[in-house]
């Protein structure tokens, strides 16, 4: 969640599909750390009783989970943790959540993936996830188009710069709603790629804290460039 926006519903793709299912979604204002306003979140609890409370942590930096749980404690609210821009968990990430939800395809070289943690506690209820999830089905994405993409990637990297699109979009575009792809489950070739890159995660770790520290040592000296985060 994050602060509220002008943006019509009809091109929020984002919770496109949660309103679809006849969710009800109420968004909470941030700071500029990216922290929960959390007096305004028990201003709107009051008005409308929170079921499922998403705490982000943003660009893979923790977020604060003692005052959510908190939160979530004492409006009955279940605790769902977003760590989508995680590698994995630790760090305080993963910790206190009834439930924490991965992008495992945003950081490996995987056509596809995503991991749900679901926790044994009473708010989380597992055994209504294992049903929930049995009933989508074993249908999985077509892996051609990205195994053609990397054979490309691999063979001719400068011919991908030249198929890109050029020009800039403006910010505010979104692309056309449509209905989400019937594929529930991961592709094979995802599962055992992931098996096997999963032991890489500490590499890929060590190479973003090196980028990292590239980064803020080149705006060092810029008074125009300010870290949104203070170094670990």
């Amino acid at each position: 969640s994050s602060r509220p926006t002008r943006r019509k519903k009809s091109v929020d793709q984002a919770t496109g599909p949660a309103r679809a299912a006849g969710a009800k979604i109420v968004f909470y204002p941030v700071g500029e750390d990216t922290a929960p306003d959390w007096d305004a979140c028990d201003a709107l609890a009051k008005k409308r009783s929170c079921d499922v409370f998403v705490l982000v942590h943003y660009f893979g930096f923790a977020a604060d989970t003692r005052p959510a749980r908190a939160f979530c404690d004492r409006n009955g609210a279940v605790l769902a943790e977003d760590a989508a821009h995680v590698l994995g968990h630790g760090g305080g990430i993963g910790a206190a959540g009834d439930y924490v939800f991965y992008s495992l395809y945003k950081h490996l070289p995987v056509p596809d993936g995503a991991l749900l943690l679901a926790r044994a506690t009473p708010a989380a209820r597992p055994d209504a996830v294992a049903r929930a999830t049995a009933s989508l089905g074993t249908i999985a994405p077509p892996s051609g188009s990205w195994i053609a993409r990397r054979l490309v990637q691999r063979l001719l990297p400068g011919l991908m710069g030249r198929l890109r699109p050029t020009g800039k979009q403006p910010f505010e575009t979104d692309p056309a709603a449509g209905p989400l792809a019937p594929t529930p489950a991961m592709s094979g070739i995802a599962t055992a790629m992931c098996a096997e890159l999963g032991g890489e995660l500490a590499i890929h770790a060590a190479a973003r804290r090196r980028n990292e520290a590239a980064l803020r040592a080149a705006f060092a000296n810029d008074s125009r460039v300010e870290p949104l985060f203070a170094s670990p």
